[in-house]
């Protein structure tokens, strides 16, 4: 996140458990800031907090500590998988294997399932981040689809497969509802399906790969599905 003394950065999204699990195992890291207690009062109502005048700054000095660990220990690719990534991505003896961590500059739609207690795939509802080609090309990187909320535990590679549709390995043991068109539009479809869609944001993301696959709905152009760790926009224009 290497930026102008001048220029502010806002942080769209963290998740700052997934973050600070990376960040704590790094040998090296910058001191933590410490954190004030303080009391607010209104007529009537009075409580107490813990607040860190510096948490932006703390979150991304972390995000920069990680990156940069990432990138000197060659874990961390600045490309969306391809297909010949897939190969790798199942290899655990190849050194490109460990590019599970991706960083891009990338226009990304904000996309919102609300909660749906009769479903228990949707129980805390769900939030995705997804970026989509203009025209996609058969084995060329495409769809990105990053799940905030995943509701399935990490696994310690990424899952590499053919004739996926989207959303195929997220549903597996969970009743995942039907969504038409979700791997050939999934932003339109979603929206037709009931979800909330923000305006897209062009921004930078910080993610792990869960996923790549062969998209039949969008010409065999690839589909990555992913945790997002970070994503955040410079306040000054991005080219």
């Amino acid at each position: 996140m290497a930026r102008k003394q001048t220029q502010l950065v806002e942080l769209l999204y963290v998740d700052e458990v997934r973050l600070e699990w990376y960040y704590k195992q790094l040998k090296q890291r910058p001191r933590n800031l410490p954190s004030y207690s303080a009391s607010v009062g209104v007529p009537g109502v009075r409580f107490s907090m813990t607040w860190s005048p510096e948490r932006h700054s703390d979150l991304v000095s972390m995000i920069d500590a990680v990156r940069n660990h990432l990138r000197s220990a060659g874990l961390l690719a600045e490309t969306r998988p391809s297909a010949q990534d897939r190969l790798y991505l199942l290899d655990s003896t190849n050194e490109k294997h460990a590019a599970l961590f991706r960083e891009e500059h990338v226009e990304l739609y904000t996309v919102i399932i609300p909660i749906d207690r009769s479903n228990a795939f949707l129980q805390d509802g769900m939030t995705f981040w997804i970026s989509t080609a203009n025209t996609p090309e058969r084995d060329v990187p495409d769809v990105l689809f990053l799940i905030e909320n995943f509701p399935k535990a990490d696994e310690s590679f990424a899952r590499v497969s053919t004739g996926y549709t989207l959303l195929g390995m997220v549903g597996d043991d969970f009743p995942m509802p039907h969504v038409p068109g979700i791997g050939a539009n999934p932003v339109e479809a979603l929206a037709e399906w009931g979800a909330k869609v923000g305006p897209p944001k062009k921004c930078m993301v910080l993610y792990r790969v869960r996923a790549t696959f062969s998209e039949e709905g969008r010409n065999y152009s690839m589909t990555t599905v992913g945790y997002p760790i970070a994503i955040w926009n410079a306040l000054e224009s991005i080219t």
